[in-house]
């Protein structure tokens, strides 16, 4: 492949993975996507055939640069001691809710296919969910089960670590909200890490008093 031709599809990527966050699979059509790159229709069929496989792509894009890449490494559960799994549940929060206080349009758009997945006439993101998503969602549920081991129960381990990073994506895509409410046009990185903090404190809090 020509030097060209991967700028053309590194570009034509970008443009569709704007889209495809803003409107949705469903919504976003190839001629949207040209018409914004600035190309014919037929040359996206050229670079990638048809409008699922350029969504893939978009998703693989997402996926190399490591999206949630930051998070710390976490162990088994019975490798971890309670104010071990404490302090990496805070350093996970902070590397999600956060990334250096900055909220990207990868990030946007992981939220975006991860709606846009369930509703009809959008394909399946099952490798995505497998590869993104679903790490970390392990990765909370054996925090939670270090903390509290005597929860043991598997539906209350997905809620609880669900709940968990609910509030981390939440804060991502509202962060423009929070701004406004504190009044300031960004975040430092000394205030993302008090607002993480703020929410790992609440989360343990709410681990370590829930009552089976």
């Amino acid at each position: 492949m020509s030097t060209t031709d991967t700028s053309m599809r590194s570009r034509l990527i970008d443009v569709a993975l704007h889209l495809f966050a803003k409107h949705g699979y469903k919504e976003t059509s190839l001629r949207d996507i040209a018409d914004r790159a600035g190309v014919s229709h037929s040359s996206i069929q050229y670079h990638f055939g048809t409008k699922d496989a350029l969504y893939k792509e978009t998703l693989k894009r997402i996926n190399a640069e490591g999206l949630g890449a930051a998070c710390p490494r976490v162990p088994p559960a019975d490798q971890m001691t309670t104010e071990h799994a404490t302090d990496l549940l805070h350093q996970w929060v902070l590397a999600i809710a956060t990334v250096k206080a900055r909220i990207g349009e990868r990030e946007h758009a992981a939220i975006s296919y991860l709606e846009d997945g369930g509703k009809l006439g959008s394909p399946p993101n099952a490798d995505f969910y497998r590869r993104v998503i679903n790490p970390g969602h392990e990765a909370v549920k054996r925090l939670i089960s270090a903390i509290r081991p005597d929860i043991t129960d598997e539906m209350t381990l997905e809620v609880l670590a669900f709940n968990v990073i609910a509030q981390c994506v939440m804060l991502r895509a509202k962060r423009g909200i929070l701004l406004k409410r504190l009044g300031k046009r960004s975040v430092s990185d000394d205030d993302a890490a008090f607002i993480a903090r703020c929410i790992s404190d609440v989360a343990v809090r709410g681990i370590m008093d829930f009552e089976q």
